[in-house]
């Protein structure tokens, strides 16, 4: 693991363990003066981007402790680009599954994105786990002969 990883895991280490303990100021903190936040829809069931600190308190003050996000885990290694250290992480609240990016400055976040990927118990079917219906694609087993694609195609006389 590298120092960068390390940092930006221990960056939501620690605001997941503020959130847990409802230190919704001490998690504020932990962003910098000039920095952003972008939800879409994991906690404030909305498309929101907050400014600062102040912005960022008063959304999770009316969200953390319904949505109750947990589960801050970072996927993959962090990276350094002009002085800005990010990566990608994982996230969950009560109903759902999140995905998100951070950028650190200083120790401290500059921007943070939160995005829903699924609702829990509501989980996309893959794999194994899909429904059988409808083929997609092509196989050797196609039972579609040249004649039945071409009425499909034609165009209707109705």
């Amino acid at each position: 693991m590298t120092s960068l990883t390390r940092q930006v895991s221990q960056w939501l280490t620690d605001f997941g363990a503020a959130l847990d303990r409802g230190d919704l100021t001490g998690a504020a903190d932990m962003f910098g003066e000039d920095s952003y936040w972008r939800d879409l829809v994991s906690l404030t069931w909305n498309i929101v981007t907050l400014e600062h600190r102040d912005g960022i308190k008063a959304m999770l003050e009316a969200t953390a402790p319904r949505a109750k996000p947990s589960r801050w885990q970072l996927e993959g290694e962090a990276t350094l680009d002009d002085g800005v250290t990010e990566g990608w992480f994982t996230f969950e609240t009560v109903v759902s599954r999140g995905k998100g990016h951070i950028r650190l400055k200083d120790g401290k976040c500059w921007t943070l994105l939160t995005t829903m990927v699924e609702l829990k118990g509501f989980e996309e079917k893959a794999g194994d786990t899909r429904e059988p219906g409808t083929q997609r694609g092509m196989s050797k087993s196609c039972v579609w002969s040249l004649n039945q694609a071409a009425s499909f195609l034609r165009p209707s006389t109705n």
